[in-house]
């Protein structure tokens, strides 16, 4: 009863709507060369140029079609680029959180004191070479993550080309971990960190590079169970000296039980389309 209603979660979860990112128009803004600051004044590790990999409304990933870098000053001027001509410029800063020494409030606008800022709510988390800024509101769910590059001369078109298959209903292929229930709390994952590949020979391959799951490695696994509940499958793998986990495909994603009836996760990944 627990575990279906947490399925039901994660299915409202992906109803989110959507909100474009932090961006201005406004003439009043002042351009990059027109220093804000003598001083920098906001974080150094967000300093530089980063170039947008993902893009999602909710869970559901929208495609990029264009190659877009934000570029964040030191003086606090937050400059866009699309396909490396200048789009957007605007001044940003960032608030400190308790949660972590690497999230931050992130505000952009013209004046601290919030007077013509963006109206929304959004935080930017720093994490390594990857940066993750997500808005939120009653109507508004977008998290957009950016990848450290260093400089316009950096770019990596095919960083931006990678899909999700809507409705996967096989376990064979590619899968990138996107969040993780643990007794109901979701943490939202950043693409790219975690892959799982599942092969015909009944081997998974795990690159492991950010959150506590399976070592990486290259692992045998074999059926053990299925079953069929509320109208889903759910079937139960043994990895080779992992222990068990039952998997099942729900909402346009893979999740992973661990099945542990105390401090067990859920591992939810989405499948990577086969490029055509």
């Amino acid at each position: 009863m627990r575990k279906s209603f947490f399925y039901a979660m994660v299915a409202l979860l992906m109803l989110a709507g959507s909100i474009s990112s932090c961006s201005s128009d406004d003439d009043s803004v002042p351009s990059a060369e027109e220093p804000i600051a003598e001083e920098p004044i906001v974080e150094g590790s967000v300093v530089g140029y980063w170039q947008l990999v993902g893009e999602f409304n909710g869970n559901q990933q929208k495609p990029l079609t264009d190659v877009t870098v934000a570029k964040f000053g030191g003086n606090g001027v937050l400059t866009y680029y699309e396909n490396g001509r200048p789009t957007n410029r605007m001044t940003y800063w960032l608030e400190p959180t308790e949660e972590s020494s690497n999230l931050y409030g992130f505000h952009c606008g013209n004046s601290p004191e919030l007077e013509g800022a963006y109206a929304g709510g959004a935080n930017l988390l720093i994490d390594g070479d990857m940066l993750r800024i997500y808005s939120f509101g009653c109507f508004i769910n977008q998290t957009c993550f950016y990848r450290r590059i260093a400089s316009l001369d950096d770019v990596d078109p095919e960083l931006s080309s990678i899909l999700y298959e809507d409705s996967p209903t096989t376990l064979e292929g590619t899968w990138c971990m996107t969040q993780v229930n643990n007794l109901g709390y979701v943490s939202l994952i950043v693409p790219s960190m975690t892959w799982v590949h599942f092969y015909l020979d009944n081997t998974i391959q795990v690159v492991n590079e950010q959150v506590v799951f399976l070592p990486s490695d290259t692992y045998s696994y074999k059926v053990v169970e299925e079953k069929e509940y509320s109208g889903e499958t759910y079937t139960k793998i043994d990895i080779e000296g992992q222990g068990t986990f039952t998997y099942s495909f729900i909402g346009g994603m893979l999740l992973l039980d661990d099945g542990k009836t105390s401090g067990g996760r859920v591992y939810c990944f989405r499948k990577l389309k086969e490029k055509e």
